[in-house]
């Protein structure tokens, strides 16, 4: 049996924003946001979409708008989208228009993305049972690790951070490589989490690192790769 090795550089990574209340946990669907024929100019607090996105976008969410020549501009969501306008914090630069970002936002610059998955058990030994153990299951954790080097404009990294101090979760989705042409996705796991540490590492001969580790909350979907149709 000759099977290669699925290699971990082609994982993705893709977060989003969910609201505070327990009915908010709704898993988002991905879509293109584009930027339509009138750009925002910088200091602007609105900005027009080609079309009205179809998730709820909550304040909060940074996302990473990138041009025809792979310019990228951050904007930070101010109120939940209604409509094709978009309110946003004052821009830091002037967009141009025809800019999209991806949503939900993808996670740059990560070096790993380890699923931590351990499952708890309820156990008796009693002087009837000849010495062998006997127990039931009573419930499973997973928890993520997603190492990597810091860039502020990472949108999916400082949406993160946002999360962490205002005690919000995020839905986090992790794709691997799908494991031949037979599939079009590789196995899946996502799910509502919440950012447990974000430590960060400045060393004189090294690169900026800020690191993200994250426990998955409520039900976690775990799918298959899927074939192709």
């Amino acid at each position: 049996m000759a099977h290669p090795p699925i290699r971990g550089k082609d994982v993705k990574i893709t977060i989003a924003l969910l609201g505070k209340k327990p009915g908010d946990r709704i898993k988002p669907t991905p879509e293109t946001l584009a930027i339509g024929a009138a750009g925002p100019a910088k200091g602007a607090t609105t900005i027009t979409l080609a079309g009205a996105p179809t998730n709820v976008i909550q304040s909060g969410q940074r996302l990473l708008f990138v041009d025809e020549d792979g310019n990228e501009f951050i904007a930070v969501v101010s109120a939940k989208p209604t409509s094709t306008a978009l309110s946003v914090r004052a821009l830091d630069e002037a967009i141009p228009p025809g800019a999209t970002a991806q949503f939900p936002v993808k996670m740059w610059d990560r070096t790993d993305s380890g699923v931590d998955r351990s499952y708890n058990m309820a156990s008796v030994n009693h002087y009837d049972d000849g010495g062998t153990r006997d127990g039931v299951s009573t419930g499973s954790e997973k928890n993520i690790s997603l190492p990597g080097i810091y860039y502020e404009k990472n949108a999916g990294l400082i949406t993160c951070l946002h999360a962490a101090d205002q005690g919000i979760p995020i839905w986090i989705r992790r794709e691997l490589p799908p494991p031949s042409d037979a599939f079009s996705t590789g196995r899946v796991i996502e799910g509502a989490g919440l950012i447990t540490g974000a430590p960060d590492s400045a060393p004189t001969d090294n690169f900026v690192t800020m690191d993200l580790n994250a426990s998955f909350v409520g039900d976690v979907l775990e799918v298959s790769p899927l074939a192709v149709a």
